[in-house]
């Protein structure tokens, strides 16, 4: 069966990691392989100061990027943050590549401007996009939504919009995304 994969979007702070965060833990409980990763914000005195990165199914994680020296003083800038795309793409390439052999569900948080100053992250999220599976959830940032045009992938995403006012619509159409996805694949026969 051909399956949409499903992306969030939304400005910022309108909670998308929180629903994937939510959405992770609900296919955990459903007992699906996830791998992948989120961000997190890395706030000091009530100020954002720089991104961490989580790796799925391994619990790893690191610095995506910060505002002073990165792990491994290679950086590249964006806006006021200097992106670690090295480290990032040690965390997380080679979990997306166990992905496509192993997952159930691949989470992606997120398609956004510092992630996608990696290359290599690019065209795995690409390949990944236009595969039928396994099933990709993530968020793609709101001014980057004109890729799933740009890499004619149009066909293969269904695409939410997440605010204040639409997250708790938002949030039950995820869930019933992921019942409906693994329902029909027989991975939730008896669960």
């Amino acid at each position: 069966m051909f399956v949409k994969h499903l992306l969030i979007t939304g400005r910022p702070g309108s909670g998308k990691t929180t629903l994937i965060k939510e959405s992770i833990e609900m296919a955990l409980g459903l007992g699906l392989s996830v791998y992948g990763f989120y961000t997190e914000e890395i706030r000091r005195e009530g100020q954002r100061v720089g991104f961490t990165v989580k790796v799925l199914p391994y619990r790893k994680s690191g610095r995506l990027a910060g505002l002073g020296k990165g792990p491994d003083g290679v950086f590249q800038p964006y806006g006021k943050y200097k992106v670690y795309v090295k480290h990032f793409e040690e965390l997380v390439i080679p979990v997306l590549e166990k992905a496509v052999r192993q997952a159930d569900l691949i989470v992606i948080d997120e398609i956004g401007g510092m992630e996608l100053l990696s290359k290599p992250f690019g065209q795995r999220v690409r390949k990944l996009l236009r595969a039928h599976r396994p099933p990709v959830l993530g968020t793609i940032q709101l001014k980057k939504v004109h890729l799933i045009d740009k890499w004619g992938i149009n066909d293969r995403v269904r695409l939410l919009e997440v605010s204040e006012r639409t997250r708790k619509r938002v949030r039950f159409e995820v869930r019933d995304w992921i019942n409906e996805v693994f329902s029909e694949s027989g991975r939730l026969g008896n669960k």
